[in-house]
């Protein structure tokens, strides 16, 4: 673990101390990607930029005022500064990419571990609707599940994953409201493992329908009609339960825009093959890179 410094230390370290002006002077100033190291070799930070000497020179601006304790601590340790210059800009956050997922520097966080991108699998059996977390694809679709993702972000998948649950709950117990809720549904986080029961195998099948459209990103508007508070009016919502349907719209619709939705996207324009079998994957050692091409 990175060692703990107070402030007045940390403020009184300046970059300037360390490397003479023409040190700076000498950085390229097209695009590439950097690096702090310490005194021991060990790789503190990788990062990129569109113009080298001007990003790298920003850093002997630093204050606690407009910094981060994380970034003045890093820059404490810091003892020797290296680059790599690069045709592009795109080409600079590509060489960032690869870097970050060799080396995984300590005080890099996005971009480092694509192996926790998470996956959803689904499948219909009977009146039941099983839905699943993962972080991995089921690649042979066992036990008749199909799988959808990868998914970067994983607070916004959690919290779409819960909020689709919720209305698929809702769905199935359509006497009930959102008070009667299972509580392993509102809480923080996820069930990763969670089976809805249906009354027919035909309401089963016609909600499976809609959670591939969506996980799918071709359509989300059956998941989000099954409750809306446009429906007030007849329902004669409560403020907490208004809050409630209004969360779950906004982390559906976020989730379906940053999910599934540009996952089609990128499939259109990276792997069409895909779309034609109806893989709807989006490896997690691709996405970072298609999501700059």
């Amino acid at each position: 673990m990175p060692k703990k410094f107070r402030l007045f230390d940390l403020q009184d370290k300046s970059l300037d101390l360390k490397f003479p002006k023409i040190f700076f002077e000498t950085i390229p100033s097209g695009p590439g990607t950097y690096s702090f190291k310490d005194k021991y070799d060990i790789l503190l930070y990788i990062g990129k930029a569109k113009n080298l000497r001007k990003r790298l020179n920003s850093y002997r601006q630093v204050s606690l005022d407009r910094n981060s304790r994380k970034v003045l601590r890093m820059l404490h340790m810091t003892d020797k500064i290296e680059w790599i210059t690069c045709e592009s800009e795109k080409e600079a956050l590509l060489q960032e990419n690869k870097l970050l997922r060799s080396m995984r520097p300590a005080f890099n966080v996005l971009n480092t571990y694509p192996e926790n991108y998470m996956f959803i699998w689904v499948r219909m059996q009977g009146r039941s609707l099983e839905m699943r977390l993962a972080s991995y694809a089921n690649e042979n679709e066992a036990e008749n599940f199909k799988s959808y993702g990868c998914f970067k972000n994983r607070s916004r998948t959690r919290l779409g994953f819960l909020a689709i649950l919720r209305r698929l709950w809702l769905k199935a117990h359509p006497q009930s409201t959102e008070l009667e809720i299972p509580s392993s549904l509102m809480k923080d986080k996820p069930p990763y493992r969670y089976v809805l029961d249906f009354d027919s195998e035909a309401e089963a099948k016609q909600s499976f329908k809609n959670l591939s459209q969506f996980l799918a990103g071709t359509s989300k508007k059956d998941i989000l009609k099954i409750r809306s508070v446009d429906e007030g009016g007849k329902q004669n919502y409560s403020g907490f339960v208004r809050k409630i349907i209004e969360d779950d719209s906004e982390f559906i619709e976020d989730f379906f825009k940053y999910g599934p939705k540009r996952n089609r996207f990128l499939l259109k324009k990276f792997a069409q093959e895909r779309l034609k079998i109806k893989k709807i994957i989006v490896e997690q050692n691709e996405i970072d890179d298609w999501l700059i091409l």
